[in-house]
């Protein structure tokens, strides 16, 4: 791998991870229908630029596309209300281990779906993932929810938004075949984020003025955890195709953790680690088969450009 790439890859990671420490400290000041209202409009306002810049001005015109607003309100609308909402009650931390799960749910519901590629078919490698990888799930929600270190409700709300990741993840492949992957990218945030506002609106506004804190956090979420990692992914996903790009998957949730821990004293218990272990193992062992064929997943949007990881 290429210096330039792996620092691509890198920063990626970083800022995927971040994503999760800006959510956190947002929503301490900020209706979460607020936070995920920036976060779209942001994240969309940057992409579109980028394609602006580098001479793509059609991905403009899936905004024009009623079908496109399905998509990013499953894709990317609701999945970010689940995280922002999540986080008023659990760390930051287990939302990114949570947010590692997307690919195993969207390996899952590709087993029920008709007319699945054959590269997405069960095998028993894949079987095998899901099972290591779901244990992960489950153990995380035994130990940690139930055994009343993370708030049950919390954990259960995050648990939603991968599986909606893999539901925007199979519209996202009928709607938007044939287009480039900033077509959805831009369409799903920026249609959201109208259909978002007035209930962003009705939430009401912040109690009080909002610390610099908070202010940096929304827009460091909607520039770079939305707008620039994904355009960083674009480059990476052209320079080292599906496969290399996959790394990223893997990488972010420790930064999200050290995040966590270093800056806003969140506990790193052994439980969430080793769930997080057999989530990764899981995920890897899901996507051995085939993963040269398929576009890489996105995490925490759509596949083509918002499925499983946003987060």
């Amino acid at each position: 791998m290429a210096a330039g790439d792996l620092a691509r890859l890198l920063a990626l990671a970083a800022l995927w991870g971040a994503s999760f420490l800006f959510i956190r400290v947002a929503v301490l000041e900020v209706p979460p229908l607020g936070v995920v209202e920036a976060r779209l409009a942001l994240g969309a306002l940057a992409i579109a630029l980028y394609a602006l810049l580098i001479g793509q001005p059609r991905v403009l015109a899936g905004l024009r596309r009623p079908d496109a607003a399905l998509v990013g309100m499953v894709s990317a609308g609701l999945p970010y209300l689940c995280f922002a909402w999540g986080e008023t009650r659990v760390a930051s931390g287990i939302a990114a281990i949570v947010n590692a799960a997307a690919p195993l749910f969207s390996a899952g519901l590709a087993q029920v779906l008709p007319h699945r590629p054959e590269s997405e078919r069960l095998t028993p490698v894949r079987t095998a993932g899901l099972a290591v990888g779901l244990g992960g799930v489950v153990a995380l929600v035994l130990v940690e929810g139930i055994g009343g270190h993370v708030d049950l409700l919390g954990l259960g709300v995050l648990l939603c938004a991968p599986v909606l990741y893999a539901v925007g993840a199979f519209l996202a492949r009928r709607v938007f075949a044939g287009d480039t992957a900033l077509v959805p990218a831009v369409s799903a945030n920026g249609l959201a984020a109208l259909i978002v506002l007035p209930f962003a609106l009705v939430a009401g506004r912040p109690a009080h003025a909002l610390s610099i804190q908070a202010v940096l956090s929304i827009a460091a979420l909607g520039v770079g955890g939305t707008g620039i990692a994904y355009v960083l992914y674009y480059r990476l996903l052209a320079s080292l195709g599906a496969t290399g790009a996959l790394t990223v998957t893997y990488l972010l949730p420790g930064f999200a953790l050290v995040y966590g821990a270093l800056l806003l004293g969140e506990p790193i218990r052994p439980a969430a680690v080793v769930a997080l272990v057999l989530i990764l193992a899981g995920t890897a062992l899901t996507n051995r088969v085939g993963t040269r064929r398929r576009a890489a997943p996105l995490p925490g949007q759509a596949e083509s450009a918002i499925s499983d990881q946003r987060s």
